[in-house]
This record gives structure tokens, C-alpha cells and sequence, in this order.
């Protein structure tokens, strides 16, 4: 092969992409006719076809992904060790170095026309006319005493002990249909189908510190179903809102959270005030550590003791590699319009913020 049909479809790629770039140059642009326009249609397709199989799809893409990779540089290396047909070890080189990228700019080029794209829409505070303001302990504080109302209140409708921790009897299917259903409960999108699945690789999430993901090639909304199960019905529901078509890791956090709290079901508002009473409670206590502190006090004892297991899972999965992830993952929410990186999931409290302030 000519080294100009041999570069030919990287340059095509390379074309598709500085066009990708230029669409999402404008919010504007990408909300009326990607978000809004295109999507719906590409995600419904994807749900589709993925909701109905009881396994996850894009666990099995990724791991053949990962398997592909260990072969090809298997093979890489075996021809450098052995060229064969005359080759030199420098076009053997060269040959992985195009393939390598022209693979990589694929991949891309079907993340953002799959999903990605959504990563530039308009701003949700800007969609739902929500008023984003600095807030210091004071408002924090207010924010977090209304939030042990509610973590409190929802409590006493689950268990009639305040000491005693909720054990929900629901399965994993059953938990998914629930969180499912209060998304057409909260009327905030009019969906007829989900793909929500078990991970298969919850065990090494957990290692990772993952809770969950959204896999774009597939559509469908994983969970790490070994977390402890009270922060369940959260994760599930920021994992659908990403289905929904929320870039923006605060934005899923959000529209998840009123998914929950607009529903009928009293254990999907405890796990959502319950964790947005610990990002809340969090960025209080980063100022005012005594009265975080006192609110953390202020919870039911049954309450507190969702914090400590699932402080105690945190810990027992601490390990050397979990930095290491944490850093990409950074590194690739910067590239796709989050400049914050992972800091972004707090700009959920500035989101609820401005909602209570409605």
C-alpha cells in the first residue's frame, strides 16, 4: 500500500473532525440541532436495541476493546522481533503509529456524533432560566438544614425507628425499573424506553472509584450495583439523565436529582436529598468545618449510618491505581468542555442552590 492510500483515511477522519469541532463551537448551534434535534432519535435507536437484552452490551464492547488492543501490540511486537515481506522495524513502527491514531480519531468521531456533541449544549441553568450566584457559609448553611429536613423526613416515611438503617428488599431490576419510572413520574422528558444495566465490572469499579457510567456507543446507563444500596437510586438516575442527553457531570447530578425528588417514591428522594445533603454538606465543611459537623449531628442515627458504610466501602476499595483513573478521567472531562474536570460534579451545589432559591 502507497503511503498516500495508507494515510488517505486518517486524513478523512481528520476532516470529519475539525467539522465536529466547528459545530460545537456554538451552544446554540448544538442544542437546536444536535441535542434537540438529532439525538432523541439517535439515543432512542440505541435504547431500543439495547434495553431489551438483560445483559450489558457495552461491558462486552469494552472488554473485546481491551482484548483487540493486548493482540495488536502482541502482533506489533512479534513483527518487530520478526519483520516479515521485507518490512523495516521503522515501517512497522510508522504502520502502528497511523493505525493507532486513525483507530483513536475513529473512536472519537463516533463518541461525539453517538453522544459527545452534548458535552457543548447550552448550559441547563440557562434552559431552565436558573439564577447561579457565589454563595458563602450562610447560604451553605441554610441549603444543608434544609436538606437534613428532608433526609430526615424521607427517612421516617421508609423505617419508624430514626435509629434504624433502611434495607431496601428491591433487586437490581427492580431498582432500575423504579428509578426508570420516576423519570415519566417527573414529566422532565418524555421517554418510552431505557437501557439501564448491571456492570459486569462493578467489582473493578469499585477499585476505580466508579459508581456508575453511560456508555455512548451502546446507550445504555451502567451501575455499579456493589455500592451501598441507599446511594443506589441516585447513581441510577444521574446515569439516566446522561441518557437523556446531559453532558455536563453537575448537570446529570441535578436532573437526577429532581428526576428523584419530583417522583412518587420515597426511597429514590431519600437517595437524592441524601446525596445532595453530602455535596452540600461537603463544600460547607471545606469552610466551616464545626458546622458541617453539627448537621451531620442533626441527621438520624439510621441516617448517619448510610454515611459511615459508605465512607467504609470508600476506604476498603482505597488503592495505588485509583489516583491514576481519577487523573484521565480529569483530563477527559477538560477536553470535552469541562474545564473544571472531575471538580465539576460540586457545581451540583450551585445548581441546587439556585433551585431552592426559586
Amino acid at each position: 500500500m502507497s503511503n498516500k492510500n495508507f494515510l488517505r483515511p486518517l486524513l478523512g477522519k481528520l476532516g470529519l473532525i475539525i467539522v465536529i469541532q466547528w459545530f460545537v463551537s456554538s451552544s446554540e448551534r448544538v442544542e437546536q440541532w444536535y441535542s434537540l434535534g438529532i439525538y432523541p432519535y439517535i439515543s432512542l435507536t440505541a435504547r431500543t436495541i439495547t434495553g431489551w437484552l438483560p445483559i450489558s452490551l457495552g461491558d462486552f464492547v469494552y472488554a473485546a476493546f481491551v482484548i483487540a488492543v493486548i493482540l495488536f501490540l502482541y502482533k506489533t511486537i512479534q513483527h518487530l522481533i520478526n519483520p516479515v515481506n521485507n518490512d523495516t522495524r521503522s515501517q512497522i513502527v510508522l504502520r502502528f503509529l497511523v493505525k493507532t491514531i486513525n483507530f483513536f480519531f475513529g473512536a472519537y468521531i463516533c463518541f461525539m456524533l453517538l453522544w459527545g456533541i452534548n458535552y457543548y449544549r447550552k448550559p441547563f441553568a440557562e434552559r431552565m432560566n436558573l439564577r447561579l450566584k457565589d454563595f458563602e457559609i450562610p447560604e451553605l448553611s441554610n441549603l444543608a438544614s434544609k436538606l437534613v429536613d428532608s433526609v430526615n423526613y424521607y427517612h421516617d416515611q421508609l423505617v419508624q425507628n430514626d435509629t434504624i438503617q433502611y434495607k431496601s428488599e428491591l433487586k437490581n431490576k427492580d431498582l432500575f425499573k423504579v428509578t426508570e419510572e420516576n423519570y415519566v413520574d417527573s414529566k422532565l422528558y418524555n421517554f418510552e424506553y431505557f437501557s439501564t444495566k448491571k456492570s459486569f465490572f462493578s467489582n473493578w469499579m469499585s477499585y476505580a472509584g466508579i459508581s456508575g457510567y453511560y456508555n455512548p456507543f451502546t446507550g445504555e446507563a451502567q451501575v455499579n450495583t456493589l455500592i451501598p444500596q441507599n446511594f443506589q437510586p441516585f447513581t441510577i438516575s444521574h446515569e439516566l439523565a446522561h441518557q437523556t442527553g446531559a453532558g455536563a457531570e453537575e448537570e446529570a447530578n441535578f436532573i437526577g436529582f429532581l428526576a428523584a425528588v419530583k417522583s412518587k417514591n420515597n426511597f429514590s428522594k431519600y437517595s437524592a436529598f441524601l446525596e445532595a445533603f453530602a455535596y452540600v454538606n461537603s463544600a460547607l465543611g471545606y469552610r466551616d468545618k464545626e458546622l458541617s459537623k453539627m448537621m451531620v449531628e442533626r441527621l438520624h442515627k439510621g441516617v448517619r449510618k448510610d454515611l459511615k458504610e459508605y465512607k467504609q466501602f470508600i476506604i476498603a476499595h482505597q488503592n495505588a491505581i485509583e489516583p491514576y483513573i481519577s487523573w484521565y478521567y480529569d483530563i477527559f472531562l477538560k477536553g470535552n468542555n469541562q474545564p473544571k474536570g472531575i471538580k465539576s460534579y460540586n457545581d451540583f451545589v450551585g445548581l441546587i442552590m439556585a433551585y431552592y432559591a426559586q
